[in-house]
């Protein structure tokens, strides 16, 4: 072990006095008689900086080196009669390199020939890309912006679908003595092919299915982009563990095109196991069971437990392909909940049929009909309901980040109605209303705003069954408060759900090292029976810790309003009024 430890200590020694002994290389790059602009300076650096001699006996070579690499930095921008004067030296163990540059005068595009043959000559999109490209007569001539337009008419071909195009000619001739240059591009795109019949890796139920998903038809012209969308939209579908879709180019006939799709079909059953941990729920455990394929027309079977100390609850939901499965389908769910929480005790059955479309506005739109069977005790009173309940929910969500976004909003509006003509116990209207918006400032500094309204019309409070009243309180809204503990009481101190909400809520955060922000918040809001009365305010800071799964949340909430609190541990006669005060806790997107 001693020598073991003696040769480690050893080794280590030689490193860092070998680390001290080597040598460094520093250049120095000035203006010749003031001639030498930030481009062709930025330039040289980038080309000389990775030429290091090998000795100082090689000083020599090292300057024809420097010199040959600056003449080609500045050739790339157009410089051919450049002034170069370059001095090298190797002093107290460093290299040291003094380059001094004229640059001279720039080369000018003196004569252009673009001509494109073939179906792209009347292509819009090609004659775009020749108006807006920086090479132009009579203009600095720079070979990589030569070389950039070369690239994007190749790229331009392959996204547009003219898979055989190739140039005829691409020539530059520089006269040096001049400075003018003569450009030749003759492009021939020939023609452009179209969509034909998809060709599938290997026999599937899924065939038809993935067909009526494409977001093409047969003999439209190619674009890459709507291979692209098509792609996308099978991979979101759930029903593959891999998916990749391209043009068959092994298989090209006359002008058509025909599109591989390569699938790996996902196993008939999964299951998924999680859990985590909330101020609002505590802890908090999952099972997920998926039939993500059941026949040919794509129809899929979802079950879900869920178990908290407050709340239970089972949902299956059997989801119908109508035109695709991602944005237009139906869902048969039947669903169970049970809730014990503050004065509230519930369990509820439920069976809901809907219809979910995407508008060509990007707004979700979902259109319900629920049955609900539900038994409940709120505070002493007892109620057992059963309500047919119609409505119709629009939602929308734009993100820029991923799971953790740095830009995004979203929006989110539910209408819900019952009434005794055809078949509900109460008479009532709801809706709510959700509108939630991140922005950043370089990144460092962001802004959450969210602001909550809620609304209930019927006969009383009594009339509405206690899952649709509306309580306040919690982590998403006035954090100093306790989960669903805002609400009006009755006679007897119990909590009975309010008819009106409004909650409001800004958030600013600061990122003080890298996935760690620090963050200060105001929150405001009431719930009521009379609309906008007995607002509670809090304030307070908190942490933010970025992960794969979304920001982890630790906030440290204060009520501004004193409350009156019994504490029926010590004297449930004994009442005091206090701040309230919350430490609420969190993990998962906050749009």
């Amino acid at each position: 072990m001693k020598l073991f430890l003696f040769i480690l200590c050893l080794l280590s020694s030689i490193m860092v006095m070998a680390k001290e002994q080597l040598p460094s290389t520093n250049f120095d790059i000035s203006a010749l008689n003031e001639q030498l602009n930030d481009d062709a300076k930025n330039n040289i650096k980038l080309y000389i900086k990775g030429i290091i001699p090998g000795s100082p006996s090689a000083l020599k070579s090292w300057k024809i080196q420097l010199v040959t690499k600056t003449k080609q930095a500045l050739q790339a921008l157009g410089y051919y009669q450049p002034t170069i004067i370059i001095t090298t030296e190797y002093v107290d163990h460093d290299y040291q390199a003094i380059v001094k540059v004229a640059q001279g005068p720039s080369t000018v595009i003196s004569q252009l020939v673009i001509e494109i043959l073939g179906e792209a000559n009347q292509d819009p999109e090609f004659l775009a890309l020749i108006q807006q490209s920086s090479v132009q007569l009579n203009q600095q001539f720079n070979h990589g912006e030569y070389d950039s337009l070369k690239s994007s008419f190749s790229e331009l071909s392959l996204t547009r679908g003219y898979f055989k195009a190739q140039w005829q000619t691409a020539k530059v001739n520089i006269d040096a003595q001049l400075n003018q240059a003569q450009i030749r591009l003759i492009f021939n795109s020939g023609q452009r092919y179209r969509f034909g019949q998809l060709m599938f890796n290997q026999p599937s139920e899924a065939q038809p299915l993935i067909d009526s998903m494409k977001t093409f038809t047969t003999d439209q012209p190619y674009h890459s982009d709507l291979l692209a969308q098509y792609n996308l939209a099978l991979a979101q579908s759930q029903y593959f563990s891999g998916i990749a879709v391209f043009p068959n180019l092994q298989h090209l006939n006359k002008n058509i095109v025909p599109i591989q799709v390569n699938i790996t079909e996902k196993s008939a059953n999964s299951v998924e196991v999680g859990g985590g941990i909330s101020s609002n729920y505590g802890l908090r455990s999952r099972i997920k069971w998926t039939k993500p394929w059941l026949n040919q027309y794509g129809h899929s079977l979802t079950s879900e437990i869920k178990l908290a100390k407050i709340e239970r609850s089972f949902s299956a939901s059997y989801k119908i392909p109508i035109e695709d499965p991602i944005n237009n389908y139906a869902t048969i769910a039947l669903g169970w909940i049970n809730t014990d929480n503050n004065d509230t005790l519930t369990n509820k059955y439920s069976l809901q049929l809907q219809r979910h479309t995407l508008l060509n506005s990007k707004w979700k739109r979902g259109v319900f009909l629920r049955i609900e069977r539900e038994s409940s005790r709120q505070g002493n009173n007892r109620l057992l309901t059963t309500n047919i309940i119609p409505g119709v929910s629009f939602a929308r969500t734009q993100l820029k980040g991923g799971v953790n976004p740095y830009w995004g909003d979203r929006q989110a509006l539910t209408l819900e109605f019952g009434h005794q003509g055809w078949g509900s116990d109460s008479n009532l209207a709801k809706i709510k209303f959700r509108s939630k918006w991140l922005r950043s400032v370089e990144i460092k500094h962001q802004f959450i705003a969210n602001a909550d309204f809620g609304a209930i019309w019927a006969k009383s409070i009594d009339n509405v069954p206690v899952s649709m009243r509306l309580f306040g309180g919690g982590d998403e809204n006035l954090r100093a408060y306790g989960y669903n503990a805002i609400a009006p009481y009755d006679a007897e101190d119990n909590l009975i759900g309010g008819l009106y909400q409004t909650n409001l809520s800004l958030e600013y955060s600061y990122m003080f090292i890298d996935n760690w922000r620090i963050a200060t918040f105001i929150d405001t809001g009431s719930t009521a029976n009379h609309f906008a009365k007995s607002f509670k305010t809090d304030l307070g800071f908190g942490i933010r810790w970025t992960t794969p799964v979304g920001p982890v949340r630790i906030d440290f909430a204060f009520g501004l309003n004193k409350e009156l609190v019994r504490d029926p541990k010590r004297d449930p006669n004994n009442l005091q009024y206090k701040r309230p005060f919350r430490v609420s806790f969190s993990i998962g997107p906050q749009l």
